[in-house]
Parts: structure tokens; sequence; C-alpha cells
């Protein structure tokens, strides 16, 4: 389809802030998430080809504090206050199993049991496993729309769902706070959902499965 620049000014400055460090060609070459989104990147920025691809700024973002968070929106919130520019996140959510190491079930929409099915796997749940599921996720999306980083992080350590992104997706929210901060509107930067799919319906422990969910906020 074609190359998309680097906006190579932007990070050497992120990188010269510290904390931040370029990734090798190793690390590049196995990273896939960002790659997949690259195409449709390409095809929204060119406008079907009919004006030059937008530069983009990678960022990827492994196990973190909040320390770093807070320092690393701190870096991003004057970008994400020009309303030029775009943040785009790559997650999905969670991914349910025995391979994945996670099988927390809940039998209510408002997850106040949540127990290991792997314990229960004789036992047929009264609500289905991918309903569950469907439960810890949209909990989640629910919080990620508070647009607060503290109570991302709170469903995250009560849950621990497997959600590949919920690192960058919290340094969102937290950029997303510190741009409110010098600017308050009550609507600003509220996540809304579009799209929630399961890769499969899990209905049986040795069953496993990958969710996706989609979502924008317009600042």
């Amino acid at each position: 389809m074609g190359n998309i620049p680097v906006d190579r000014e932007v990070t050497d400055h992120l990188s010269e802030a510290g904390g931040i460090k370029l990734m090798s060609t190793k690390v590049d070459e196995e990273e896939h998430s960002f790659e997949l989104h690259m195409p449709f990147i390409y095809k929204m920025s060119t406008a079907n080809g009919t004006r030059p691809p937008t530069p983009v700024v990678p960022i990827m973002v492994g196990d973190t504090d909040a320390t770093f968070d807070n320092k690393l929106a701190s870096l991003l919130a004057p970008y994400f206050a020009d309303k030029s520019n775009a943040f785009v996140v790559s997650t999905d959510f969670c991914h349910w199993g025995l391979r994945f190491g996670y099988t927390a079930y809940t039998d209510s929409k408002a997850v106040v049991d949540i127990r290991n099915l792997g314990r229960i796997s004789k036992t047929a749940p009264g609500v289905p496993i991918f309903r569950s599921i469907e439960y810890l996720d949209r909990l989640g999306m629910k919080v990620a729309s508070l647009g607060s980083y503290t109570k991302w992080t709170e469903y995250l350590d009560r849950t621990d769902n497997t959600i590949c992104g919920r690192t960058p997706l919290g340094i969102v929210l937290r950029t997303i706070e510190k741009v409110d901060e010098q600017d308050r509107n009550e609507d600003y930067g509220f996540l809304k959902w579009i799209g929630y799919a399961q890769s499969s319906r899990v209905t049986d422990i040795s069953d496993s499965s990958v969710s996706y969910a989609s979502g924008y906020a317009v600042c």
C-alpha cells in the first residue's frame, strides 16, 4: 500500500525526555498489534490515496507502574490537546481459557462474585461462560468510559481481566484527565463503544476465546 512516515521530531522529543527508548529492529519485527493497524490508518489518513499519509508516532507500552504512566501522560498531554492529532490504542479484551491462565467466572452482570471456573468445571454454570466473559468485558468498557485512570486500574486489580492493551488504554485515560484539568468539560474524552465480539462462544472449561471491543472519543 505504501510507506507511512514517522514523525521523528516527536519521537526524538519523547526519547530525550527520558524513560522512553527506541525499540530494536528485532522487537519491532516481532510486534504485530501496530502492524495490523497500519493498513487501516494508511487508508484513512490518505483518504484512499488522494493525499499523502499522515506522519505517525508509534509507541509500544509494556508493563509499567503508576509513576511511569503519569510521566508519559504528562508528555503526551500537549499533543492530545492539539485537535489536529488522533490517538489510536491497540487492545483486545478478555483472553479466557486454561491456555491463557484465566478462567474467572461470574453469574451476575454486577460482577459481585468472581470465582475460578476451573474449580467448578463439573457443574454446569447457570450463566453460560461466554456470557460471564461478556459481563466482565462490558463492565470494563463501562469503567473505561468514565475517563478515570484510577477507576480503570481498580477494575483491573479487581478482575485481573486479561486485556492486552490495558496499560496504553490507562495511559490515554490519564492523558485525557490531564488535558481535562486545564479545560473542564463534563463530556470530555468519554469513550463511546461501537462494537463488541468474541472469537467463539465458550460453554465448557476446555474452551477458550478472545474478546474484541472498539470505541472512540472526540474531544
